[in-house]
């Protein structure tokens, strides 16, 4: 992941560059260096972070400011600081694991700023517009015995406040069934976004919700086949097969895009945040966290660090009739 953002990032500023421009060195130590960085912090060993860290260094300082051919792609320039910051960091920090993964993350997050900076069209993130902020960090699951979980992932963070309410995103939110698993597990879409929900599974399934927001049922349908719904109220949305009860996703409805799904290192990043001040809140189907207040200006790549805690405990849901499953599939 951190890889291929890296250098994306890196391809879309390169672009900007004069002819000349030794792109493919670039890339090429780029690549060496971020995959020996990866496995040195995998293994704890800091005494083989200097080499890949000055790699890094190096070839950003390398690559000319894209704003001076540019004018309206200014912020890039902003976001090559960072990623040198970051890496700068890495190499003085006091030796914790902590510190490692958390400077890694402002390093990702600075790569993926800057590639959402001078590339619009993203058909995983959707389009952003080239200006303001970031915020980034690494969100902390623990379980009800206070010990971290080893999979972060399916939290979401997100903002609300005075943002401006978006449509449907671009890009085409889906959930398919697979291996009798919804993939993915946790989706994130603006009001008024169509869902779509392929099988693409050798077994049929009933895709449904008893949702309070946005109920549905796309009946039993088969290999190969389609159903799609339109979710126009904002709210969590719980999706089950009425055939197979092992199956489950959850999908949050919100007023704007500016959200996050936590990768498995409980890495999330929201970029493209206006300045304001925003209520920054999280959601989790084990969890019950407080919101809190950031404030975004200047451009900046921000880092919060988030601990969440389990306090549920995992609900068996019903058929949608409401009530039980007579087998397991």
């Amino acid at each position: 992941m951190l890889r291929l953002t890296i250098l994306t990032c890196l391809t879309a500023i390169c672009a900007a560059q004069e002819p000349e421009a030794p792109t493919a060195t670039h890339m090429e130590v780029l690549s060496e260096a971020v995959n020996e960085l990866q496995n040195a912090i995998a293994q704890g060993a800091r005494h083989e972070f200097q080499r890949p860290l000055a790699a890094i260094r190096q070839t950003i300082a390398s690559l000319r400011d894209p704003s001076a051919q540019h004018p309206q792609r200014k912020p890039a320039s902003v976001w090559l600081q960072a990623i040198e910051e970051s890496a700068t960091a890495m190499s003085r920090n006091d030796g914790t694991a902590a510190t490692d993964e958390f400077d890694m993350s402002r390093l990702r997050a600075a790569c993926t700023a800057c590639h959402l900076q001078n590339r619009t069209d993203n058909d995983v993130r959707g389009i952003f517009p080239n200006r303001n902020n970031a915020l980034f960090g690494n969100l902390k699951i623990l379980s009800k015995d206070g010990k971290p979980r080893e999979d972060m992932s399916g939290a979401v963070v997100f903002l609300e406040g005075e943002l401006k309410p978006a449509g449907p995103l671009p890009r085409k939110p889906t959930i398919s069934q697979q291996g009798r698993k919804f993939l993915p597990p946790v989706l994130v879409v603006t009001v008024g976004t169509t869902v779509r929900f392929p099988n693409n599974d050798v077994v049929f399934h009933n895709v449904f919700s008893r949702s309070r927001s946005n109920p549905f049922d796309l009946g039993t349908y088969g290999k190969g086949k389609e159903r799609k719904v339109v979710l126009n109220q904002t709210g969590l949305v719980r999706v089950h097969c009425n055939i197979h009860r092992d199956m489950a996703a959850d999908v949050l409805v919100l007023e704007n895009r500016y959200a996050a799904v936590t990768e498995a290192d409980g890495f999330w990043s929201i970029p493209d945040v206006p300045d304001g001040e925003y209520r920054l809140r999280v959601w989790h189907p084990l969890a019950d966290v407080k919101p809190q207040v950031v404030r975004c200006e200047g451009s900046v790549a921000k880092p919060i660090a988030i601990t969440v805690r389990q306090t549920k405990s995992v609900v068996l849901h019903t058929n949608k009739h409401g009530r039980k499953y007579r087998s397991s599939y």
